[in-house]
């Protein structure tokens, strides 16, 4: 009996201080976590704050015909209603996130209990236990840590989150907050930069793809792993069958289903220069913090398929120039600044200038690598270089520029051979009409050097400065185009004692010419002494009207161009002569609207009249025969009235070429970045840039009708003359040329310089002091 006593109480004793350690054990649990909690909840931060979230917006830029081309963006994120997301992506998101999504309070206790557990079977960390609200709190207000106090945070904050929104507005805020790799920040990002196509736009199977991403974003990108992502994608097909949205049927069928991507959002890359010149004035007008967070929309004037025919017309004309060089491998203390450039390269494209690294060589076939791509230069390919053996050329390592040419029947990659070259060069093409900027192209490689030569770039125009002088002189009716200019040798002394003396390209002379013929051939003799009968400061004032903004040299180098102009101020100068004398100034954006529409600017571009009509005229008619009969023939197009003048500066250092129709003016300069460089002998604005021009004109008028000939004022004449023979005015035959006079300078039946018929040579001579 004692015993029995005995061992009742001890029973007893033992429940009692059992309980005692457990309620002491709870007490002590529930105070620690109270205190946790405490601690947290002073760092808490303010939920209610989330009913005025603004995340980052993309401001987007778009083409004159509404195509996406560029972005401005810290992070690539459009927002859309929930109503815009479609049911299958929020039933795939709840069936692999989430599947208790509408019957917690922020926090899955029976989901928290299933991680444990699966954890601690697997003896590591395998499942979360987070729900979809705890998510939206991590990315929302958390650093990604992995600590105890952070996860506690987490579930506070989501709690509170649940308090003060509806499940609808938590999965809005979730489903345009997530990260979905390759830069793409909410679904309807994603779906354009896998899918090219708005999130309501959706398939079933692409839902699941977007839905599996988000738990490891590099991992399970197709682009990255195609394989991991089929397999992820897959498991949410799964997920979404054991929750009853989509049938075993379904489910097998989509597992079944390739995943096809088609990116749309663009890499910048189409017209890059263009994009940077904008957003500096954007930025400029509107802060930094409104452009990359503000999701405007930017309408431009932009022709995109007139930009891709400017970047194949400048790479293919840098490149058929350095194959008249010397084969050169890239230099070795180049290769660490441009092979990193190309080191993402997935795709090519052709007339687009690459840099590679031998890989193998194959018999005659060079192997090159270029970024995550491959092809081979067969030995066709390398005939220009006079390359017969490659072996004897390449060893493998070699840092070498090629082109991509086609694929091969069999999938290869066909390059071609380039030669290493730093000559760089700019295009821009400017409507008249408008002003606005229809191409720029500021180089030939964005990503190796975002210097834009057309814009930024000031460099010596040559003789296609040549223009505003002539311009000057008709405009100022003492001068027409049958007025005779000596072209003779010329000097004058410089303040410092020195002699000048200025040559013509061909170094010869032909004594008096007219100005027609002047003009068509470039002779810098006659449009020196033209310049010294007018003086510097008219041609500087009558530029200035033109939109010319740099500083001239009040000087008689002028005639030779020699201070430094931009390409778009000397282009848009240009415009003047197809517009009936009118310039209006460049412009590149029709519109900007903010994030709900509102139209923010719409630029008037302003106008004003820089020539007369008939002086823009006969302009016009004069520069024609520049490009049909003198230096620019090169740029010279069947039943197109091309108009336009060349420019090659002192030892060849840079070559231009401008000129224009009725419908577009088009600018293109090439040379080295380093201005002491040489293009090399004989290497002109009409050889090199001329053909430039032609590609980028030829490529415009193809889907286009050409507007016809210029405008004729009604005080402007066409009189036909043979420009060899005096010039003699005469009935039209295949011996004359028609030639414009604004009425009242027009000629007899021969044309001397004004009341000075008959002049002689010697008497040319004696005016000039010579």
């Amino acid at each position: 009996m004692a015993d029995e006593k005995n061992s009742g109480a001890g029973f007893e004793r033992f429940i009692k201080w059992t309980f005692i350690s457990i309620c002491t054990i709870i007490t002590v649990a529930v105070g620690i976590v109270c205190g946790i909690i405490a601690a947290n909840v002073r760092d808490l931060p303010a939920i209610d704050k989330l009913h005025q979230y603004e995340p980052d917006k993309v401001a987007r830029l778009y083409s004159s015909d509404d195509r996406l081309f560029a972005e401005f963006f810290i992070k690539r994120r459009i927002i859309v209603p929930l109503d815009q997301i479609p049911k299958p992506l929020i039933d795939a998101f709840i069936s692999v996130e989430d599947n208790r999504f509408y019957k917690h309070f922020g926090i899955d206790i029976n989901g928290i209990a299933r991680a444990l557990f699966s954890n601690l079977f697997a003896g590591k960390i395998k499942e979360g236990g987070s729900t979809i609200t705890q998510q939206l709190a991590k990315v929302l207000f958390l650093s990604p840590e992995k600590t105890f106090n952070r996860k506690v945070k987490e579930a506070l904050i989501a709690f509170q989150i649940e308090r003060e929104f509806t499940k609808d507005e938590i999965l809005h805020l979730y489903l345009n907050q997530l990260y979905f790799g390759s830069g793409a920040y909410g679904v309807e990002a994603a779906s354009l930069v896998y899918f090219n196509k708005h999130v309501k736009d959706l398939s079933l199977e692409e839902c699941a793809m977007l839905a599996g991403l988000p738990k490891a974003p590099t991992l399970y990108s197709p682009y990255n792993n195609m394989g991991y992502a089929v397999k992820r994608r897959n498991l949410v097909l799964d997920r979404m069958y054991d929750e009853r949205f989509i049938t075993k049927e379904m489910k097998e069928k989509l597992k079944d289903t390739p995943i096809k991507l088609k990116s749309g959002v663009p890499e910048n890359s189409e017209a890059p220069y263009l994009s940077e010149y904008i957003r500096s004035y954007v930025e400029k007008t509107y802060g930094t913090k409104l452009l990359f967070k503000g999701g405007f929309k930017i309408k431009t004037t932009l022709d995109l398929d007139m930009q891709e025919t400017a970047v194949k017309a400048l790479n293919r004309g840098l490149m058929d120039y350095a194959r008249n060089k010397y084969f050169k491998k890239v230099p070795p203390e180049k290769v660490e600044s441009l092979l990193p450039v190309f080191a993402d390269v997935t795709s090519l494209q052709p007339d687009t200038l690459y840099y590679g690294k031998v890989k193998e060589l194959r018999g005659q076939n060079v192997i090159v690598s270029i970024g995550k791509t491959e092809g081979i230069i067969p030995p066709d390919e390398c005939k220009w270089a006079h390359i017969d053996t490659p072996s004897f050329v390449f060893r493998v390592g070699d840092t070498i520029a090629v082109s991509f040419k086609e694929v091969s029947k069999d999938g290869q990659n066909i390059f071609s051979l380039e030669n290493y070259s730093e000559v760089d060069g700019a295009v821009i093409a400017i409507e008249p009409s408008t002003g606005q900027i229809k191409a720029m192209v500021g180089g030939k490689n964005f990503r190796i050097n975002q210097f834009n030569r057309a814009v930024q770039a000031k460099r010596q125009p040559g003789s296609s400065f040549k223009p505003f002088i002539y311009a000057t002189a008709i405009e100022s009716r003492k001068y027409n185009p049958l007025t005779r200019i000596l072209d003779a040798p010329f000097s004058v002394r410089l303040p410092n004692g020195e002699m000048w003396n200025p040559q013509n390209y061909d170094g010869k002379f032909k004594g008096p010419i007219t100005l027609q013929h002047a003009l068509e051939e470039s002779r810098n003799l006659v449009t020196i002494r033209l310049l010294k009968q007018m003086g510097p400061d008219a041609v500087i004032e009558q530029a200035k009207k033109m939109g010319i903004k740099s500083p001239l040299d009040a000087n008689l180098s002028l005639a030779l161009g020699s201070s430094a102009l931009s390409l778009i101020e000397i282009t848009s100068a240009y415009t003047v002569f197809p517009n009936e004398g009118i310039r209006i100034e460049p412009n590149a954006i029709t519109s900007i609207e903010d994030d709900n529409g509102s139209i923010l600017e719409q630029p008037v571009p302003r106008k004003e009249v820089s020539l007369s009509p008939e002086t823009a005229y006969t302009m016009a008619n004069l520069l024609q025969y520049v490009v049909k009969r003198g230096t620019g023939t090169k740029a010279a197009m069947p039943n197109i009235p091309v108009a336009g003048k060349t420019g090659t500066t002192n030892d060849f250092k840079d070559a231009w070429f401008i000129g224009f129709t009725p419908d577009i003016a088009i600018g293109v300069f090439v040379g080295y970045d380093d201005n002491s460089k040489s293009l090399g002998n004989k290497q002109t604005g009409g050889l090199i840039a001329a053909p430039i021009w032609k590609y980028v004109a030829e490529n415009y008028y193809k889907n286009r009708t050409p507007t016809g000939d210029y405008k004729k004022p009604d005080d402007v004449v066409l009189i036909n003359v043979i420009p060899e023979s005096g010039p003699v005015v005469a009935e039209a035959s295949d011996k004359t040329i028609p030639v414009a006079f604004i009425k009242g300078t027009e000629p007899g039946k021969t044309y001397f310089p004004a009341d000075k018929k008959n002049t002689s040579l010697r008497e040319h001579l004696r005016d000039e002091g010579l």
